[in-house]
């Protein structure tokens, strides 16, 4: 997936060619699309060991709805906004895997605590009722996933592994 596009306008006031106006845009694409991919991977687990462990193919729709719809692109977005506007171009290195690290288990940690009351008092299809610590152990998960999105993100290695991955 490559993103070569260079038919827009530049609208930064500035002396910016149009290839430095590209990199700036890959630069604040690259969290929207790594946060959005992780958050559908783990969906799709999530989805996976519902279907398998806990409701079997009951209210498929609603299910698929949340976590291959809803949950990516809220949590996806929510984190690569939160990224793009307090990271991005402020800090990089360790500091920015610390800082990052630490958002995505606040931001992502409470998309799991939102999703684990809403199955618990509504829902009932992934778990919660029956089975509550199948929530609770993902926490680890999600800070472990977070320093790995941080440091493809904010080091010079992780920054070549998306330029492969993502084409950008």
């Amino acid at each position: 997936m490559t993103f070569s596009n260079t038919d827009f306008t530049i609208i930064v006031p500035a002396d910016v060619s149009k290839e430095e106006a590209l990199k700036r845009r890959q630069i604040y694409l690259r969290p929207f699309l790594l946060y959005t991919i992780n958050s559908y991977i783990a969906e799709l687990l999530f989805l996976t060991v519902g279907i398998v462990c806990f409701t079997g193919w009951e209210d498929i729709a609603t299910k698929l709805l949340w976590t291959m719809v809803v949950c990516p692109l809220a949590m996806g977005g929510a984190m690569g906004g939160i990224t793009v506007v307090w990271l991005t171009d402020r800090y990089y290195g360790r500091a920015a895997i610390i800082r990052s690290s630490l958002l995505h288990i606040v931001l992502l940690g409470g998309c799991n605590l939102l999703c684990f009351t809403l199955d618990r008092l509504f829902f009932g299809y992934f778990g919660a009722r029956t089975h509550p610590m199948w929530f609770h152990i993902r926490y680890p998960f999600i800070f472990l996933s977070g320093v790995k999105s941080a440091q493809q993100l904010f080091t010079d290695n992780g920054q070549k592994e998306l330029a492969k991955l993502f084409g950008i």
